[in-house]
């Protein structure tokens, strides 16, 4: 061979080695690897997700510990686990048509502490947290959300600096329909229920009950939740500060309680308030209406909370019982679905009215209630109307399914009504099989089929259904997709985001919320609505499905907060917490 021959293949060698190269550089820079912004239990199931993948590709993933001090001087940093484990979808057509999705699994890597998952032979690698106070302690946010939508208060943050003045302090006026007299009724206090500063029973109420929930799974573990209040709080001491929290709502509603038992449905102005912080919505405030479907949520609710206070504060537990059996003799004496509604009740805030009727609330209440007095008349509505209802996930729609679960899961052996037991456990069970094949057939964990408004509220009452199923049979299957939907909220989504405020560097920074909005100062915390292929704000993109969000103020379609989405979050991850820790 001549050296002109051995020159030009010695250069031919050197591009395709450099193409080569390039070509690996290019597919390593196109790779995007989603993990959980949050955390991951160590008991948990542990996945992420490597996108863009060429097909074909074979991509190798590790886990990698940056703090590993070796005794060899300047060596830092060593391997801990190589993933083997690994899923490919094909599911969506923006990958592109020679791209693949994977799902990586780690969940045998169970090691607490701050690592990186990292492709192996590019510099591509991202931080893992791996705690066993996860769910903890991305709960204490959301639940501290709570105090921050406060009405009637001044709130005080830390270092005593007054966060904003107290607000609202003349809710509310009662308008008499027949005679146009006003009176005053004092309806202070409660929370906010989202953006535009009305308080309604509907929304407060599912809420204090969802959140009530955590605590009657686990009690002893709920009394060291602590959340930071300041020094002058009202009360505080009293109960735990879980509990103390709650509280707060369910004063509220007692206070929207007529002495003859029935319930009014909200507090609000009659127009929209605009962009501006609460203590400048100067505007009179109504109590509006009174509605039997409202009376049956605070009967249910007030029964509730009268076997959560029971030990905690026997005397508050008396009273929630007496307002719950109250507002159940006004429903028994009037068995009609009852909406004391005007059209021009609703100007100025929605209206939360169930065109349905009032049956889904009523069994919910006759089934609390009788789950907190034992009396017969309760049990014999349960008896006549169980199969009367059609069980879904929780929503201000629907809300029995809580019942139901509390039935099955609460009702002392010798009371039991085993016919209704293993009906009511079948239905939530066989729900729970569905839901457990929707995910584990969806690359992102995801349960829901299409993403409309609240969509996130959605997944995350399957996950509750999920957990219920858990807690009835103990199929760790159901434990775990729960818990592979909560990576999703937490950054493992198309859009690559944390829809929870506050709680890690990639979480929604805009939320459709005046007081923030007004503020400049994100609330920690709070739940955003998600992905809705139907929005319109005239900001998100329409019929993207789980990429039809955006992060902005004003995209009220998607970015929204409520006071419900958030207790539904705090609901999944106390349970979750107790599913993982062992709480018995």
């Amino acid at each position: 061979m001549n050296h002109q021959t051995w020159k030009w293949i010695s250069r031919s060698i050197f591009f395709w080695v450099v193409c080569l190269l390039l070509m690996g550089s290019f597919f390593a820079d196109a790779y995007t690897l989603k993990v959980d912004q949050v955390g991951y239990h160590p008991n948990a199931t542990k996945h992420a997700i490597l996108e863009d993948v060429p097909k074909g590709t074979e991509v190798k993933l590790e886990i990698f510990d940056p703090t590993y001090k070796h005794a060899i001087p300047f060596k830092i940093g060593k391997v801990l686990y190589k993933l083997e484990s690994v899923k490919r979808f094909v599911d969506d057509k923006m990958q592109g048509p020679g791209a693949e999705r994977w799902i990586v699994d780690f969940s045998d890597f169970k090691q607490p502490g701050d690592f990186q998952l990292r492709i192996k032979g590019t510099d591509i690698s991202v931080p893992i947290h791996i705690s066993e106070f996860l769910y903890w302690d991305a709960m204490i946010p959301s639940v501290r959300s709570f105090y921050l939508q406060r009405s009637g208060q001044e709130l005080v943050g830390k270092n005593n600096r007054i966060l904003r003045e107290a607000t609202h302090l003349e809710d509310g006026y009662v308008e008499d329909r027949d005679t146009g007299d006003i009176f005053f009724k004092d309806a202070g206090g409660g929370w906010y229920n989202s953006n535009n500063y009305a308080k309604f029973v509907t929304t407060t109420g599912l809420s204090v009950a969802k959140m009530l929930a955590v605590n009657e799974v686990d009690p002893k573990n709920m009394r060291y939740l602590k959340l930071d209040y300041p020094m002058a709080e009202p009360g505080l001491g009293d109960v735990a500060d879980y509990l103390h929290e709650i509280k707060f709502g369910l004063d509220w509603l007692l206070a929207m309680q007529r002495n003859d038992g029935v319930f009014y449905r909200k507090v609000a102005g009659k127009s929209f308030p605009t962009t501006k912080s609460p203590e400048y919505d100067t505007q009179r405030r109504y109590v509006f209406g009174v509605t039997s479907q409202d009376t049956a949520i605070g009967a249910a609710v007030m029964a509730i909370a009268s076997r959560n206070y029971k030990k905690a504060d026997f005397g508050y537990a008396v009273k929630n019982l007496i307002a719950a059996e109250r507002a159940w003799k006004y429903l028994e004496t009037h068995p009609e679905n009852l909406l004391d509604v005007d059209l021009d009740d609703d100007a100025g805030s929605r209206e939360y009215i169930n065109a349905a009727g009032d049956r889904n609330y009523r069994l919910w209440a006759a089934i609390e209630l009788y789950l907190a007095t034992g009396k017969a008349k309760y049990a014999h509505y349960i008896e006549k109307n169980y199969k009367s209802v059609k069980i879904e996930p929780y929503s201000w729609k629907n809300p029995v399914i809580l019942g139901m679960e509390n039935y099955v899961l609460y009702t002392q052996s010798d009371k039991r009504d085993k016919t209704i037991v293993n009906y009511f456990r079948r239905q939530i069970v066989h729900s729970a099989d569905m839901l457990v094949k929707r995910v584990n057939n969806n690359s992102y964990h995801v349960s829901v089929l299409q993403y409309t408004r609240g969509s996130n509220h959605q997944i995350l009452e399957h996950a509750s259904i999920l957990l219920s199923a858990y807690r009835m049979t103990h199929g760790n299957k159901y434990r775990e997709a729960a818990a592979n939907m909560v990576h999703y909220f937490f950054g493992m989504n198309p859009v690559d985001i944390t829809y929870v405020t506050g709680i890690s560097p990639n979480s929604v920074k805009h939320p459709y919320h005046r007081f923030v909005q007004r503020g400049g100062q994100v609330i920690p915390g709070l739940l955003v609505a998600g992905p809705n292929n139907y929005p319109n704000d005239g900001k998100t993109p329409k019929g993207m499905q789980a990429m039809s969000y955006v992060d902005d103020e004003k995209a009220f379609s998607v970015n929204e907060t409520q006071i419900l989405y958030n207790a539904s979050l705090i609901n999944v991850l106390g349970l979750l917490n107790s599913a993982y820790n062992q709480i018995k």
